[in-house]
């Protein structure tokens, strides 16, 4: 069974942003996030979908980086 991210939603999981529509991996809450219409059973042919968003590590700050070449 595949299942997808409700219109409206979004689900964040290891990291990775899932925007609506787009497909979920086997979540270990799977039941609970479809009771609560935060994901649905996929019916019908696959389609286009949305891509999952991974975080990337942010970049060091300016001021940061300012201060460390001020020492």
């Amino acid at each position: 069974m595949a299942y997808e991210v409700c219109p409206g939603q979004c689900v964040q999981h290891s990291g990775t942003k899932y925007p609506a529509g787009s497909l979920v991996p086997d979540l270990p809450n799977h039941t609970e996030l479809e009771s609560l219409g935060v994901i649905r059973e996929v019916a019908g042919p696959p389609k286009a979908r949305p891509k999952p968003v991974a975080k990337k590590a942010s970049a060091p700050k300016k001021k940061a980086a300012a201060k460390k070449a001020a020492e």
